[in-house]
This record gives structure tokens, C-alpha cells and sequence, in this order.
């Protein structure tokens, strides 16, 4: 398995890792941006008694942090 196919996978793992937790979480804030480039959406989400915000750039998870 090459690099590409390495991200490929890891950035859908991500993706959907942060759809069941906001469909098994409560949504404490979602915040979108965009222009002519690029889509960024932010999200809080209160999953497992934890605050984990969540990074989507152009409808792909970039980031799942605890906050």
C-alpha cells in the first residue's frame, strides 16, 4: 500500500468517525466558511462526556481534537 492509499484511508476513517459522533453526540456549535476556493467547517460536538471539535475542509474530516 503506497502514501496515497494510506491518506485515502485515513482521511475516511476520519470522516466517518465524525459523522457517528454527530449523529451519536450533541452539537454544541457548527460554523461554516467559505469562498471561491475552499469550504471550512468547524463543529463542537459533547460525545462520551467530552468536548471534541472537528475540522472539515471541502466536506473531508482534516482534524478530530479534544477541546
Amino acid at each position: 500500500m503506497n502514501i496515497a492509499d494510506k491518506m485515502e484511508r485515513e482521511n475516511r476513517l476520519k470522516t466517518n468517525l465524525s459523522r457517528w459522533m454527530e449523529q451519536h453526540g450533541t452539537v454544541l456549535d457548527d460554523r461554516s466558511r467559505s469562498n471561491e476556493y475552499v469550504g471550512l467547517r468547524m463543529v463542537e460536538i459533547l460525545w462520551r462526556n467530552k468536548t471534541w471539535r472537528i475540522t472539515e475542509v471541502d466536506g473531508t474530516t482534516c482534524r478530530i481534537e479534544r477541546v
